[in-house]
Formats: C-alpha cells, structure tokens, sequence
C-alpha cells in the first residue's frame, strides 16, 4: 500500500466534499454516505443532504439504507464459507442440492418454442449470473434484445413464503438462455441462499447473523422482515427519478437537460408493512438493510484478508477472495456486467468481467478490484492492490441513472495514483 501522506488526505476530503454538495445541491439525489479506507485507516467520512427532504431531516452517520443487490455479496460470502468447508464445488450440479432443478423445463427459444438443455445449471452458473434464469420482472428486456417472457411470473415470486418456495417457483420457469453463455442479470444468487439453508440445516437469515454480521458487528444489518424499530427508525427516506422512461429507453435525454421540469425525484412510500411490501420470503439477493459505517466493517474484513478486526476470527480465507476477485466469465460468454446498473458509465463495460456475484477487472486472475451495488443507489468497491475499501450509499432509484460510482471511483483514484500536479482539484 502506497503510503498516503496528510496532505493528500486533506486533497480528497476537499475533493469529495465539493463533489458531494454540487450532487446534494442539484436536487437531483437525496443523499450521499461516503466512507473510504485504505489499509484499515480511515481516508474519508462524510454525510451529506437529507434522509428525509419533505421533512427537512438531514442525513446522519447512523442512518440505514435499503442496500438492495449489495446483499448479493454478502449471501457469497456465506455460500464461500460452506465451499471452503468442502460442502460444495463450483462444478457441482444445482439439482445436487435443489431437486427441483433436475427438472427444468428446457430453455425458451427465439419463437417462444421449448428447447432441451445442453446442460444442468452449475453453482458457479449462478454466482455468475450465467445461469441462464429469466431475469428480474423489472426488466423488460433480454440482453439478445428479446422481451422478457415471464416478468408476469417473476412478479409472483413476492406471494411465496420462504426461500425454499421461491426457488422451486423458478425451477418450474423455462430459462432463457442455455447456462453458461450469457450475462443476464436474475435471481441466481437468490438460489444460492437456498443452498446456503440446505447446506448449514439453518435459515438464512440466522446463519448470516451467527457467521458473518455478529462476528463483525453489524449491529444494523437485518433483512427488511426483521426491521427493529431502531433500525426502522434511522431508515432513510427512498426516492425515484421523476423519469418514467427510465428503464425502457434510458438513458432519456430530457431528464438530464437543465431544463427538465418537475422535481427531478419523487419520495416512495417506505413507511409501511414491510412484509407486505417485500413478502415473507428473505430476499438473498436484494432484502437488506445496512448502514454505512456495518458495510464499510464487512468491506475492511475483506481487504484484511477475511479477518475480523479482534484479529482473531475469519470469515474467509485469503484465497477463498482471490477466487471470488477472478473473472470467471469464459470466451463463450456473450456479454459482461453491465455497469450502468451499480451507478457506473455505459463506457466501463469494455473493462469489466465478472467472479463469483462481483463485477472484477476483465481477465482478472484475483487480487484487484471487485465491486458491486443496488439498484438504491448504494455501491462498494474493494481494491486488494492499494488495500481500499469504499462504501457510498445514496437511496435514488435506480442506479442507472447518474455515474456516481464511476465519478468517485475517479477521484479516489486521482489523489491516490497521480503525481501531485494531477491530483484532482474538485
């Protein structure tokens, strides 16, 4: 780790302070909760806007977030402690586990008509989303241009009453795509967390507490059917951009020309039965709430090696993070991560593979940078070379619309990388 003098620090602050309030200031995000380290020492902290506009409440260190597809992480990680324990392989059959899906249907053809598997759906197929399931009922769209054919079924999925349900729902679903050939964003680590259950004898949700979130101390960390009201109510307000086009064609043009009219974001309406908003089923994929300073804690962990920070506990081994860090996407595979979707720019695609449920640098052997996000605004990235961990939540639906990620992304790396002429001056 490069060692980072005082002075560079002070740079940074200036530089995502400015950068933080001219995005706050826009009116265009509600927040911003930034936390950047860098071999265990704190680089940046800072708080900014509102966890409640219409209320005038201002953002505080302690306020939770809806951290959504971040979760996707934090379910690996708990699938990676079962494989380290031999419980698993990467080539080992889904139906191993789920019985279920030894009985797919086939794979939805170009015409709608049904065509045979050419294989069974592996663990890595879906930690890499190649598994070939039918992406999220929110998207509308298939990455070969097709439509989505079961976004009326993928909604349903909200009625079932456990993980185990859910997953058999999606095992009576034809795929999309045969596995392993294309990137399509769905539910495959929502089928891990099953594994997980089937694996530990435990729910998920209590296996996450007893083996990662206690060990590290996320306090604040539960799934949004487990909300205290203490956790609830430190909960940020949500917000959407005021663009209804924003999935079917975006990006849309107008709403990021000056002179849009209208609020640029509207509020959801968070406060309500959670149950009945997200269903009974834990949500391995996208149902977890978090804070800034909890997931900045799980961050460190990873760049430490996987060891809590009492020095004494792991919750991975090293390698088990250098396989995860690895693209594991083969020349086979059409298409990549599309980054857009974690807050970052259309252009940063051509650089990108994909691990085990993380976006990584294409051809990656291990060891760089991973990252992921939610469709809430809310990002991380782990750098291993430099030892940097960052967290930056906002709570703006959805992450496509603005390249916040990419933006800091930038600046972090200006102030740690360049020779003092290029830092970045915000």
């Amino acid at each position: 780790l490069k060692q980072v003098s005082l002075r560079i620090m002070s740079d940074l602050e200036v530089a995502i302070d400015s950068w933080a309030r001219r995005w706050v200031g826009s009116n265009r995000i509600p927040c911003l909760s930034i936390a950047l380290s860098a071999g265990g020492e704190l680089l940046y902290r800072g708080d900014h806007g509102w966890a409640n506009i219409e209320s005038k409440v201002a953002l505080s260190g302690d306020d939770t977030f809806y951290v959504a597809s971040c979760a996707k992480f934090l379910t690996s990680v708990a699938a990676m402690q079962l494989y380290e324990k031999g419980q698993w392989s990467l080539d080992d059959s889904v139906a191993q586990f789920i019985p279920e899906f030894a009985d797919v249907p086939g794979v939805s053809g170009t015409n709608g008509e049904i065509v045979p598997l050419e294989r069974p759906i592996l663990m890595r197929d879906l930690l890499t989303h190649t598994a070939g399931l039918c992406p999220y009922s929110f998207v509308p769209v298939l990455r070969d241009g097709r439509p989505n054919p079961f976004t009326e079924e993928m909604g349903k999925l909200r009625a079932e009453e456990s993980l185990e349900e859910v997953s058999r729902r999606l095992a009576r679903l034809p795929l999309v795509h045969q596995p392993g050939i294309v990137w399509e964003y769905a539910l495959g680590i929502d089928i891990v967390g099953r594994v997980v259950e089937v694996l530990s004898g435990m729910t998920l949700d209590k296996y996450l507490e007893e083996n990662i979130l206690r060990p590290l101390g996320m306090d604040s960390t539960c799934f949004v059917q487990h909300l205290t009201p203490e956790i609830e109510t430190r909960l940020a307000q949500r917000y959407k951009a005021n663009d209804p086009a924003w999935m079917a064609a975006p990006p849309a043009a107008a709403f990021y020309s000056d002179a849009f009219v209208g609020p640029c974001m509207v509020p959801l309406p968070d406060r309500q039965d959670h149950v009945k908003t997200h269903g009974k089923a834990l949500n391995a994929g996208g149902g977890i709430v978090s804070s800034v300073a909890d997931w900045l804690k799980f961050m460190e962990c990873v760049c430490r090696g996987g060891v809590c920070a009492d020095g004494r506990r792991r919750i991975l081994e090293p390698s088990t993070i250098e396989l995860m860090s690895k693209d594991h996407l083969t020349k086979a595979c059409r298409f990549g991560p599309t980054m857009m979707m974690i807050n970052g720019r259309m252009e940063d695609d051509l650089n990108k593979g994909f691990g085990l449920s993380v976006a990584v640098e294409k051809g990656s052997l291990g060891g760089g940078l991973f990252e992921w996000g939610g469709i809430t605004s809310t990002m991380w990235w782990v750098d291993l070379r430099q030892k940097v961990a960052a967290v930056c939540f906002s709570h703006l639906m959805p992450s496509i619309v603005y390249p916040l990620r990419s933006e800091l992304q930038d600046i972090l790396a200006a102030h740690l990388d360049a020779p003092p002429a290029k830092r970045c001056k915000m």
